[in-house]
């Protein structure tokens, strides 16, 4: 017997039986079948048993011969569709590197079995999940899909809806029908790995997420979007963006950031920390974001860039800027000049 029952947010189950309701299939009484309850959309952070999940979908596949449901799911997969506690936490992200770093953290809030880690090889990085206790089945293909377009929606977010990754790995050996990934089909997909998997350079995924970025991104997307979602109308993103024209000055101080907002620096702390951010985490993403500009600049000598952000120690620089970014300072110029 399992040590506990493999669940997933029924948020992710939805976009299945949004395809099943279009494409005019009946599926409650198969629900009922396969030991699934019927919920409503409001019911987004409930939770369903993954294993009956994989059954029922192939069950419904193989019946109706929806040969095209990946194709289908991955259209109707949306960011939003994280946990109001991932999308608070990883929204402050500078970068879509540090996104996913944050989200791989959080994961196990969307399913209880999946632990994630981010792997580098040479210039691109890999998100990798791992599933715990579960040995997998045919089945588990359009799960196993399913959990490698959110990590794709999480980049898009950022980066665009024409997106594409270097590659896709899942761990069923039971490949789905080209045909069936639309326009992942130019995509390399490896079927029989070890875990799930989306390869993206590295390059891609450590540019800094503007706040130009973001309000495009929400325009472009203003169906998937709620008010909330918008953290750069809040605290720690109207700050940053305050704080920003300071940095020709030098690096801001708590002191300065307390003006703004016009209170005591603890104060503007206390308010800071209900907002999941710190002074400290807009200063870091501030510094990096100058940074990865004047990188762009092959004249300026990398340590005089970190003495410029506000790095007396050329390693204290590097390593924040790879704890934000997932790569040096010389990595992300290096890669900057080919683009």
């Amino acid at each position: 017997m399992r040590n506990r029952v493999f669940i997933a947010r029924a948020s992710h189950f939805f976009p299945f039986l949004e395809v099943l309701g279009s494409n005019g299939i009946p599926y409650e009484r198969k629900l009922r079948r396969f030991g699934l309850p019927t919920l409503g959309t409001e019911q987004s952070d409930e939770y369903v048993v993954v294993p009956a999940v994989d059954r029922f979908i192939s069950h419904i596949v193989d019946q109706a011969g929806l040969i095209d449901l990946p194709k289908l799911v991955t259209e109707r997969i949306r960011y939003n569709q994280l946990s109001q506690q991932v999308l608070a936490a990883i929204d402050h992200c500078p970068t879509t590197w540090s996104r996913l770093k944050m989200f791989g953290e959080l994961m196990p809030l969307e399913c209880n079995e999946f632990r994630c880690r981010l792997a580098q090889q040479g210039d691109l990085t890999r998100f990798c999940v791992d599933i715990q206790n579960y040995a997998g089945m045919p089945e588990s293909r359009y799960t196993e899909w399913n959990t490698a377009m959110i990590v794709v929606a999480i980049v898009r977010d950022k980066l665009g809806q024409d997106w594409l990754p270097t590659e896709v790995g899942l761990r069923t050996s039971h490949q789905l029908p080209v045909e069936s990934t639309g326009e992942f089909a130019s995509c390399k997909v490896s079927y029989g790995q070890h875990c799930i998997y989306v390869t993206a350079p590295t390059q891609d995924l450590a540019r800094p997420v503007s706040f130009l970025d973001a309000l495009h991104s929400a325009s472009s997307e203003t169906d998937t979007k709620t008010p909330n979602e918008d953290v750069h109308l809040g605290l720690p993103g109207s700050l940053k963006m305050a704080l920003r024209p300071h940095l020709r000055n030098g690096i801001p101080t708590v002191g300065l950031a307390a003006e703004i907002c016009e209170t005591s620096p603890r104060t503007m702390q206390r308010e800071l920390q209900k907002s999941g951010s710190s002074f400290r985490q807009i200063r870091a993403e501030l510094q990096f974001e100058l940074a990865a500009d004047l990188l762009r600049d092959p004249t300026l000598k990398i340590g005089d860039i970190g003495r410029e952000v506000g790095f007396d120690d050329p390693s204290h620089f590097v390593r924040s800027f790879r704890r934000i970014s997932g790569t040096t300072p010389t990595e992300y110029r290096r890669a900057s000049i080919r683009e």
